[in-house]
């Protein structure tokens, strides 16, 4: 019942690009590793589609040995260590093990899992099939879909076994500095070469991959006008910002949302990225001052700017983010853009694991008591709005340490994941009267971890994608099937369970290996809505974003700085 193992080799045809190698499986399931979809000319541009490939031929299999780097990734920083992911914890097989080199500039690679191709002489029969495509998290410093947690063996695997079969796809895309920098002097480089924007290399990837998609998907039997664009944290960031892009991709028709939404982490203007642009020509050397400090940037060695990500940040958790310029203007908190979405798509999914807030757990114990908390609300509104905000969360005076972290993160969470959805699902349900499914993930960790005994932000990848089941108890594996299927059948425009905006009801996953759909009068004891929707009616939604993305961003920190050079 455990990961997928390969048992021999595939092969396609694409038209306009030739023949990729491939994996194939004992169900007739193919996987295709590491196509290259853009490429690159410089750090820090606009890719270009990649149309044709070298002698007309891609090697889509696991190389033999690092003489043959055919599958690469962008770089992680040395924080932190690929496939030793506590939140991800999928041990590798072979196929995903090793020989997955990083490089910064040939990084723009998709993986395809396709289902058995039709018979021979039959091609009426098996297909096309909807697509799902999918956008990784990792704060946009990390992540990508060479870790074994995105494998789509299994899960396409189990979309054929019952009936539906779906075409998976795991975009690559450039993350950190290479990815998401941002200044005047990119901004007028981009210009002289004829590109608009500021910066968001990362999201213009993400558009080329879909693109790509689009234009080849039909060869692997997916079909092109049921595309799902699916992201989870920073991914899920990364969809609203596609629906809201300058140019978004129209032919996207369903979309889903795991743990986030626009307003998960801050869009910064130009000015703002300009002083982390600063803060790296620091960093590696450079005076800031100096005439030509873009092209010095592109003349330093990857693992040193690869290295610069945590330090400039001036924060112990830090999450880059898109810039705000003319291709994606999402603003901070924009509750107008939480509350709709393009009428193109049909449906969405949206939803949220129970312990969110635990994702900045070594950031928040650094507080010692509510009124430091206080203190940092009063500088985002007045005090009777702080109070009001704050009891809420944090009962009486003087709480104890436990009581402290406890309503901190329940802030985080109902700040940066449970509000956005709250919005987005009651605004999505009613002007535009399409589909809108809600769904909550309550069900625990059991595994040996720091994150036993939580519904921890990205605990829904380990079992929606079916990677974890060697791990899992019988009836933990019986709620990862039914989590899969539902993604799987809202893919292929299957109900999944009672929409919200036809019964406003929600799934809730777990606890105790089981599932149920409740009511949001049944949940709100445990779910908080009544307090949510007094916080959000009250008007006070940005400041309570605000004040709570000062506190685990650290934002005091980047304005102690800022005052030290002015002194």
């Amino acid at each position: 019942m455990g990961r997928k193992v390969p048992t021999g080799q595939a092969s396609i045809e694409v038209p306009g690009l030739g023949q990729v190698q491939g994996r194939l499986y004992s169900n007739d399931v193919r996987q295709y590793y590491g196509i290259p979809y853009g490429r690159l000319s410089k750090r820090w541009t606009r890719a270009s589609m990649v149309t044709s490939w070298d002698g007309g031929f891609h090697n889509g299999t696991k190389p033999g040995n690092l003489t043959f780097p055919i599958r690469k990734h962008y770089p992680s920083p040395p924080e932190y260590e690929d496939g030793n992911d506590m939140l991800v914890p999928v041990p590798e097989t072979d196929q995903f093990k090793g020989n997955w080199l990083a490089s910064d500039t040939d990084c723009l690679r998709l993986n395809i899992t396709q289902p058995p191709p039709p018979p021979s002489g039959r091609s009426t029969e098996g297909g096309p099939y909807p697509v799902l495509v999918y956008l990784h998290g990792g704060g946009f410093v990390v992540g990508g879909p060479h870790l074994p947690i995105f494998d789509g063996a299994h899960f396409v695997s189990r979309s054929v076994s019952q009936g539906n079969p779906i075409v998976f796809v795991a975009i690559g895309y450039r993350i950190g500095l290479g990815g998401f920098l941002a200044s005047k002097e990119i901004q007028d480089d981009l210009a002289r070469d004829g590109f608009s924007g500021a910066g968001n290399f990362g999201l213009t990837d993400q558009q080329l991959g879909l693109a790509w998609v689009q234009k080849y998907i039909s060869a692997f039997n997916g079909d092109e006008s049921r595309i799902t664009l699916c992201g989870e944290s920073a991914g899920g960031f990364s969809v609203a910002h596609q629906m809201n892009a300058l140019e978004p991709p129209k032919f996207i028709d369903r979309a889903i949302f795991m743990s986030g939404t626009n307003n998960i982490m801050a869009s910064w203007p130009v000015e703002r990225w300009q002083f982390y642009y600063d803060e790296l020509l620091r960093y590696v050397g450079i005076d800031p001052n100096s005439p030509d400090t873009l092209a010095q940037l592109r003349e330093v060695p990857e693992p040193v700017l690869t290295a610069a990500t945590f330090p400039i940040y001036h924060n112990d958790f830090p999450l880059y983010s898109a810039c705000q310029d003319e291709l994606f203007p999402m603003r901070v908190a924009d509750t107008d853009l939480a509350t709709s979405l393009p009428d193109w798509l049909e449906a969405v999914m949206v939803g949220a694991t129970h312990d969110e807030g635990s994702l900045w757990r070594s950031v928040l114990r650094n507080f010692s008591g509510d009124n430091e908390i206080l203190e940092r609300f009063k500088s985002h509104m007045d005090s009777t709005q702080a109070h009001l905000i704050l009891a809420k969360y944090l009962p009486g005076v003087d709480v104890d340490r436990a009581t402290l972290l406890k309503g901190l993160e329940e802030m985080a969470r109902d700040a940066f994941f449970s509000m956005p959805n709250y919005m987005l699902s009651r605004g999505r349900s009613r002007p535009l009267g399409k589909d809108v499914y809600v769904y909550h993930t309550d069900q625990v960790s059991t595994l040996d971890n720091p994150v036993k005994g939580l519904a921890y932000h990205a605990i829904d990848l380990y079992y929606i994608f079916l990677n974890g089941l060697d791990t899992m108890s019988e009836g933990q594996a019986r709620l990862a099937f039914k989590m899969a299927d539902d993604f799987i059948h809202f893919t292929n425009a299957i109900e999944p369970y009672p929409s919200f905006s036809q019964e406003k009801k929600c799934m809730v996953y777990g606890p105790e290996d089981k599932w149920e759909v409740k009511t949001e009068e049944a949940d709100d004891a445990e779910r908080g809505y009544t307090r949510m929707a007094e916080i959000i009616d009250g008007g006070l939604y940005e400041r309570f974003w605000n004040a709570m993305d000062d506190i685990v961003a650290d934002r005091y920190r980047v304005d102690l700085v800022l005052e030290r050079r002015e002194d």
